[in-house]
């Protein structure tokens, strides 16, 4: 137990101020800016660089700060003086920043080495002393940050800032500044990314250009969760940063505990997105009288999408793109009404260029994974390594003439699962090629073991048999193959 209260600590206390700038945006301003998926990881690309330039571990965090605050000063500007909604002007933020970021990293992934960091001085400590130590160290900052917003929310601007998200209008009305406090709002938010990002890559010891992905669902998941656990009365403000807190903590703790009750590591976003199915459900039907088309979107692509998902297996079945393709059809209807809507606007083609250029880069690089089977199953095992991987990657190898590799993949595939018959006849027809007939016949009698309808592994066998001499048995496993086939056509 205390080890999964360790984890929830170090994981989820950098994610205090991030998904706080989150709730400032998505609640205090009511509005959505998925900047801080690319701001998450300048900041912490900028803390990286400044540790390796031996710069104070204390002021990394402030550069993290300042690095994530200017992505959010560039998204208000574009959306102030190219009038391009929030919304659109975070995609198109979140989408070049991840280029900026590459460019300024240098590398997808930069490790800090041995540079110093706020945490190294607890690496001599056992893991529990050293885990304490840290979040001691860390919850020290956070509160920091959380009464410094607290305190701001009670200002004279904080007051203006709450109004604007409540009713706009009104808040003009009355002299609060709404350019103003826009650009504010933006700012603090994706500056308060870069800091929690700050602190992920100095309790990581690396920074990644990937490591924003999923950051703004998964801070709305975690506000909404805190909303749903924390519902105390007394001041708005309390609220806001006790909603925060708890909900973030609350799942760091479900991700911590799955890892710490035995669930393989590759689990874990399935945890992940069950977690935040739930709480993008709560969100929906909780704004489903403001946003209805949130609600409508929603339902209909868990619906589209339930079918596909893999809940219930039909056939050899992993994960896929083309599972997506209908799911993701209200999404796209959505998109559609948002360009028909802003096509009126003289700016509309420019930023509807530059969100088609942007979602180009990534399409070029899905469209080299699928160059070929070699290509697709190579990527299929660096991100979700599985059995039917292995072997489809050794069919591929094997139709080039790599047989050593090819038979290496299915050893592999064997030993993820065991039970996985036509790895073990993908093995047999490799060491065929090799005129290795006497150890291909044994893995076709493996394959056959474990299936014994399985037509090819029984014509393969027969024709091992055969260039052995065996005639006889040749000869009926030719005929159970046929029968077989037969069987599968009437």
């Amino acid at each position: 137990m205390a080890n999964v209260l360790v984890d929830m600590l170090v994981t989820g206390l950098p994610l205090v101020p991030v998904f706080l700038g989150i709730y400032t945006v998505f609640r205090v301003r009511a509005d959505f800016d998925l900047t801080v998926e690319g701001s998450f990881v300048t900041g912490g690309a900028a803390c990286a660089l400044a540790l390796l330039h031996g710069w104070p571990s204390w002021l990394c965090l402030i550069t993290g700060l300042a690095a994530g605050a200017a992505g959010g000063l560039v998204t208000s500007a574009l959306h102030l003086l190219l009038r391009i909604p929030v919304l659109l002007a975070g995609l198109i933020m979140s989408i070049g920043l991840f280029s900026v970021n590459l460019y300024v990293m240098g590398t997808p992934t930069l490790s800090l080495g041995t540079a110093g960091t706020l945490f190294s001085r607890f690496s001599s400590l056992s893991y529990v002393q050293a885990g304490l130590a840290t979040a001691a160290v860390m919850g020290g900052i956070v509160a920091v940050v959380l009464v410094a917003f607290a305190l701001f929310l009670r200002t004279e601007l904080g007051l203006a800032l709450r109004a604007t998200g409540v009713n706009a209008r009104m808040a003009r009305s009355q002299g609060a500044n709404d350019r103003w406090l826009t650009v504010l709002s933006l700012a603090v938010a994706n500056g308060l990314a870069g800091l929690g990002a700050a602190m992920t890559v100095q309790y990581q010891g690396y920074a990644d250009v990937n490591m924003g992905t999923g950051t703004f669902v998964a801070g709305v998941g975690a506000v909404l969760l805190g909303e749903l656990l924390t519902r105390p009365s007394g001041s708005k403000i309390i609220r806001i940063v006790a909603c925060v807190l708890a909900g973030t903590l609350a799942y760091q703790l479900v991700l911590a505990s799955a890892l710490r009750i035995g669930l393989p590591a590759g689990d874990l976003k399935g945890v992940t997105a069950l977690t935040l199915v739930v709480a993008i459900t709560a969100a929906a039907l909780a704004l489903r009288r403001r946003w209805p088309w949130l609600l409508a979107a929603w339902a209909a692509y868990l619906v589209m999408l339930l079918p596909v998902v893999g809940i219930v297996h039909n056939g050899p079945q992993i994960a896929a793109d083309r599972y997506t393709y209908l799911p993701c059809l209200p999404w796209a209807i959505l998109l559609g009404g948002l360009v028909s809507a802003l096509s009126r606007r003289a700016w509309s083609i420019a930023v509807i260029a530059v969100v088609v250029a942007g979602l180009a880069w990534p399409t070029v690089g899905q469209v080299r994974v699928w160059h070929d089977a070699e290509t697709l199953w190579t990527h299929a095992l660096a991100t979700a390594p599985s059995a039917i991987a292995h072997s489809s990657l050794g069919v591929a190898l094997d139709e080039r003439g790599r047989l050593d590799e090819a038979i290496a993949h299915f050893q592999q595939a064997l030993r993820v699962n065991p039970r996985l018959a036509h790895a073990e006849n993908n093995w047999g027809i490799a060491l065929a090629k090799q005129g290795r007939w006497e150890e291909a016949a044994r893995h076709y009698e493996a394959a056959l073991r474990i299936d014994p309808r399985y037509a090819e592994a029984h014509a393969n066998l027969a024709l091992a048999l055969g260039r052995l001499g065996r005639y006889a048995d040749a000869q009926r496993h030719l005929e159970q193959a046929r029968a077989i086939v037969l069987s599968r056509t009437r």
